[in-house]
């Protein structure tokens, strides 16, 4: 059995998590995202402006986070300043998760089905497509680029080719 080398305590529900050197990301039920120093367990910033729960975060470069959340934007985070760089809003259903490319294009899949991949520097779509409109739970993209992984809400995973 394994011990916890740790436990942090919050008053609200946690629903997603990254992390990156000393810095946990934790995206919260009530719509904040807290950066978490990993070493001495206290909070360095609290990121405000997502509306409902977070859903998703990724780290897209060593001082940029991305996140989804119910209200169906996906923010763009400066973690060195807290600024919110960017809101990304205008789709159809909400954004359930979020991947990054080897290349550095941004996946995102959202409920009803569609991925949409955006350029991260320009802020650009690069593409929009969808297999079928199954709710995508989770996305990964594989090393070379080449194949996407999705989790579906029928019990199923499936690699494909984006288009």
């Amino acid at each position: 059995m394994s011990k916890y080398t740790k436990s942090l305590k919050f008053n609200e529900e946690i629903l997603c998590l990254e992390i990156f050197g000393e810095k946990l990301f934790a995206g919260f039920f009530n719509g904040l995202i807290r950066i978490i120093n990993n070493k001495n367990n206290c909070i360095i910033r609290t990121l405000t402006g997502h509306i409902s729960y977070v859903f998703c975060l990724k780290l897209i470069s060593k001082n940029t986070l991305a996140s989804t959340a119910f209200e169906g934007s996906v923010k763009i985070w400066n973690i060195d300043s807290g600024n919110c760089l960017e809101t990304i809003k205008g789709h159809c259903s909400s954004p359930n998760c979020l991947a990054l490319s080897s290349k550095g294009d941004l996946f995102m899949g959202f409920k009803d089905g569609h991925i949409r991949v955006w350029d991260k520097e320009k802020w650009q779509v690069l593409n929009i497509f969808q297999i079928d409109n199954r709710p995508i739970g989770d996305l990964s993209v594989t090393e070379n680029g080449e194949f996407l992984i999705r989790s579906e809400d029928n019990l199923s995973i499936r690699i494909f080719k984006p288009c």
